[in-house]
């Protein structure tokens, strides 16, 4: 390139840098997969040799030729694409030095080019699903690419029209997958959707996900005598939503006995228990309660 600089890396000191480092320049051609955003007209292909466990700061070389759609120096922003496209929106490009630098720690080497920060490289989202267990619902999504700074706000609606804040999660800047657990849904159906934010604002949304919550249950058991000789008598009040079933064990986990509730109290025989401290579990769906008690 005739003396001129064309990259400048600075590692971190963590871990073993490569042994080597090859840089292609391409220029006059747009970066594969930035054909969405107001881009360069040129990017670099970096391939590393060995190494690992390093982070490294990257300077590229650029003038005002190679901005491409981008607005100006002032708006364009680096974009690397080690583990899926992500705008660097700390970066910044200096037409003094004809430098852009990301100005934060990097992972990996594969592709850099430059952006416009008004049209950053937007989150891509691979998946969004859901799964109903019990009186929880489950919501799983995972991305291609997401920039540092990205969130996500997970909404929740009753009536498919209206939807309120759920949660808000921060992207990690890298394709990734993400869950969470709503542990309070409404009975009846529930509908999910993901607002997806990027770091400069703007934003869109997913598809709905929509799950159901059956009836709850309202329920609950009290056991007496304890401590218990020959026999202990459990009494359930409320109501159960599903049938239940009954096991005790002991405290090593093993099962000594086990059935089904056929009333509101039943007595359970433990005269042939060993002395000790067990464990009554009574289960409907996926609701359950539990009580110790002492076999003397």
């Amino acid at each position: 390139f005739g003396g001129r600089t064309i990259a400048m890396v600075n590692w971190d000191g963590n871990g073993t840098a490569p042994s080597a480092l090859d840089v292609r320049y391409y220029t006059g051609v747009d970066a594969p997969g930035t054909s969405s955003v107001q881009r360069f007209n040129s990017y670099y292909d970096f391939d590393a040799t060995g190494g690992s466990g390093y982070g490294y700061t990257i300077s590229l070389s650029y003038d005002t030729s190679m901005l491409g759609t981008v607005t100006s120096s002032a708006t364009a922003r680096l974009a690397e694409n080690s583990q899926g496209w992500q705008t660097l929106m700390s970066s910044t490009a200096n037409p003094v030095t004809g430098m852009i630098a990301s100005n934060t720690v990097l992972n990996g080497f594969n592709l850099s080019t430059g952006v416009d920060m008004t049209t950053p490289l937007s989150i891509q989202l691979l998946s969004f699903t859901g799964i109903n267990q019990g009186e929880r619902n489950r919501l799983d999504w995972s991305t291609s690419s997401e920039d540092l700074g990205d969130q996500f706000i997970l909404q929740r609606s009753t009536d498919g029209k209206t939807f309120t804040d759920l949660a808000n999660i921060m992207a990690s800047g890298k394709p990734s997958t993400y869950s969470y657990w709503d542990e309070q849904p409404a009975i009846g159906v529930n509908y999910y959707r993901l607002k997806l934010v990027s770091a400069n604002s703007s934003f869109r949304y997913s598809q709905t996900v929509a799950l159901t919550v059956g009836t709850r249950n309202n329920w609950n058991v009290t056991l007496s005598p304890n401590p218990a000789s020959d026999f202990v008598n459990i009494t359930m009040t409320g109501t159960m939503a599903k049938a239940a079933t009954w096991q005790i064990s002991d405290m090593s986990g093993r099962t000594m006995a086990t059935g089904s509730l056929n009333s509101s109290s039943q007595q359970f025989d433990i005269s042939s228990f060993a002395a000790g401290i067990y464990i009554l579990r009574i289960g409907a769906g996926n609701d359950a309660q539990t009580i110790k008690f002492t076999k003397q």
